[in-house]
């Protein structure tokens, strides 16, 4: 079943509505639109960066590409650049 085209949804959802734009990210990660869920995350994170469970969905994505050739280097390296200690 083809993903409705969710990125031209978002952009109508008020930026203070967390819950929408997480259940689009969550639905996007469980129909593998990877880079879809990542985007949506990455802008949760922007409005509210205290969600944990965000954080956590991210990191089983990225595990998810870790060995597909989805993962680019470029992502790998934006990746470690946000998230490392």
């Amino acid at each position: 079943m083809p993903a409705p085209n969710y990125q031209t949804t978002m952009v109508k959802i008020n930026k203070s509505s967390n819950k929408e734009l997480f259940n689009l990210a969550l639905y996007n990660q469980k129909n593998k639109n990877f880079s879809v869920a990542i985007n949506l995350y990455q802008k949760l994170i922007e409005i509210n960066p205290n969600i944990a469970i965000v954080y956590y969905n991210l990191g089983l994505i990225y595990e998810k590409l870790e060995n597909s050739s989805f993962f680019t280097i470029k992502q790998e390296t934006n990746y470690i650049a946000r998230y490392s200690m």
